[in-house]
């Protein structure tokens, strides 16, 4: 059955695109806009001298040569300055961070700043009439203008890459020659063999692992034609951070500087179930009552109990979760990784053990179990503590992956100190899997910022159309702004959305109509390329061209096609006689 939403998205819908074809039918009317409206001949050439012209006002502007040198100076400050927590991990997860934020932030102030300026200080100081009384139709002019925007932001964009990608290469660059230092000083190793120590570490294959288990140690001493063992002596001889700093340059070209997609596992159907609980309590008279607790809250309710049983897993026992991945391909570059975080349902202090070691606080001990665990294929990594409520990794085989793709992740409780683990599963588990490389992905957070900043462009753009400069960009900042905070925005009424004590169900449909439409409007895209880059997380091309379709094409078209219409029918100048 269609609820009250579902109707007013479809009567909004529908009165949108009634407007939408009464404005355009109006457009194309003859009389309907200035001489040679919407004439296409010649528009490319026109569109590239208006483009030219912005550009060249973009650069005179002292705002913008602010924003420019801004970026210019920030990224190289932040490649020295970057330390993080004080890994190599660290330093690179900083810098890629910060470096793409930034660039980000300051592009797009500086797009809302100058797409608001530009047409408005034209009008306001006349200079429009320079372009308005030549044979270049007003559509052109606003669209010539975005395109000039955007051309300035791509360039920037560009230049922003092209440095993260060598202020990340400078870092690791920088750390490899202290290796090679402290193998030469420290491990009494001549500069070729530490020279071939570096290489054979940035070709290391297979999966990772800790201590003895670490295929570096293998690599090492086929490079040094030495056994497991006196590689180990050699590397215990370095400092301690040196040898952290090891383990991880081998984990940051494993898991940061590549291009990784991810499977989760998906809950079951869970309607059944919740409605065989709320009949249960229903016959037995234990549903609660009041204003506060309608049917939608209950079921709500009903529904994180029920779904808690697929995510739980009590002490001594075991779940199982089933993923479709990739199908397996014999191939060096091909990694396979689960990713966890684990919940407990109570509190885990320190305790010491029978054998005399110590449990750490807020730490558990799981048992993982990848593949059928039946089969002769199923890995399982060491049984060791993990820090509760934090995202870890551990590297599998690539064979555990059945031939059609699917993966199977077992847990089994181990903790002695008797409490329940808790794996959500819209973040608390996935297997994450090669699919590019770092390049590629620095390329495609590149593309990924610049589709916000086409939507800004296009919106400082229209609201200049018929708007003074300072109304314009202050229009561009409070979009900008609910943007930015939308998380918290949406935080803030999920915890009041239980408050209303009369018509509930009406004014919690008002209240989801309201959030969802003004998040849906003022959206800049749902990709965070400098998130993806940090986890080493894909950004495909086909996310970009969803994205680039739901924003660049419908919502910064749509906003062109506003202020040309506005622009069209505003009158530049009164004729005298």
């Amino acid at each position: 059955m269609a609820t009250f939403y579902d109707i007013f998205i479809i009567a909004v819908c529908a009165v949108l695109l009634l407007t939408a074809a009464l404005i355009i039918r109006s457009a194309f009317s003859r009389g309907g806009g200035e001489t040679g409206g919407w004439e296409l001949r010649g528009a490319w050439r026109r569109l590239r001298a208006v483009a030219r012209v912005t550009i060249s006002e973009a650069l005179r502007m002292k705002i913008a040569v602010i924003f420019i040198l801004l970026l210019v100076v920030t990224l190289p400050v932040l490649c020295l300055a970057a330390r993080g927590d004080g890994t190599l991990r660290g330093q690179v997860q900083m810098f890629l961070g910060y470096s793409l934020g930034l660039t980000s932030f300051y592009l797009s102030l500086l797009t809302m700043f100058f797409s608001s300026r530009t047409l408005a200080h034209e009008i306001a100081t006349q200079q429009i009439h320079m372009l308005a009384t030549k044979p270049i139709p007003r559509w052109q002019i606003v669209l010539g203008k975005w395109l000039g925007i955007m051309t300035l932001n791509a360039l920037l964009v560009a230049f922003a890459v092209l440095f993260t990608y060598g202020g990340t290469r400078w870092i690791v660059g920088r750390f490899e020659r202290q290796l090679r230092d402290e193998l030469v000083l420290r491990g009494g190793l001549t500069g070729e063999q530490a020279d071939d120590c570096i290489d054979a570490i940035r070709q290391v294959r297979g999966p990772g692992g800790k201590g003895a288990a670490s295929p570096i140690i293998p690599a090492l001493a086929s490079a040094l034609g030495r056994s497991d063992e006196q590689v180990i002596d050699l590397l215990l001889r370095l400092p301690e951070s040196t040898r952290m700093d090891i383990r991880r340059l081998d984990e940051l070209r494993r898991q940061v500087l590549v291009a990784r997609a991810s499977v989760r596992p998906a809950l079951p159907p869970l309607q059944a179930e919740i409605d065989e609980q709320y009949k249960l309590l229903k016959e037995q008279n234990r549903l609660p009552s009041g204003e506060e607790w309608p049917i939608e809250r209950i079921r709500e309710n009903l529904r994180a109990v029920v779904a808690a049983r697929y995510t739980t897993v009590a002490p001594l026992d075991r779940r199982q979760w089933v993923m479709k991945g990739p199908v397996p391909r014999e191939d060096d570059e091909f990694l396979l990784s689960v990713r966890f975080r684990i919940r407990t349902g109570g509190y885990t202090p320190e305790i010491a053990l029978p054998d005399g070691r110590k449990l750490a606080e807020n730490t558990f001990v799981p048992e993982w179990i990848v593949g059928d665990p039946a089969g002769p294929k199923a890995y399982s990594p060491p049984i060791r503590p993990e820090y509760v409520d934090r995202f870890l990794e551990f590297e599998v085989p690539t064979n555990v992956i059945e031939p059609d793709g699917t993966i199977r992740v077992t847990m089994i409780n181990r903790d002695p100190r008797r409490v329940d683990a808790v794996v959500q599963l819209e973040d608390g588990l996935e297997v994450l899997y090669r699919v590019g490389s770092f390049e590629e992905n620095l390329c495609t957070a590149g593309a990924a910022i610049l589709i916000p900043l086409a939507l800004l462009a296009a919106l400082g753009l229209a609201m200049s159309t018929f708007c003074t400069f300072p109304v314009a960009v202050l229009v561009c900042l409070v979009v900008f702004g609910i943007c930015q905070t939308s998380g918290l925005i949406a935080e803030s009424l999920s915890m009041t959305a239980w408050q209303a004590p009369l018509w509930h169900t009406t004014r919690e449909s008002l209240r989801k109509l309201a959030t969802e439409t003004m998040f849906e409007i003022v959206s800049l895209g749902d990709i965070s390329p400098s998130e993806r880059v940090l986890d080493g997380r894909a950004i495909r091309l086909a996310d970009l061209a969803r994205e680039s379709v739901n924003v660049v094409l419908l919502r910064a078209g749509l906003l062109l096609l506003a202020g040309v219409m506005v622009f069209r029918r505003r009158e530049l100048a009164a004729v005298i006689v």
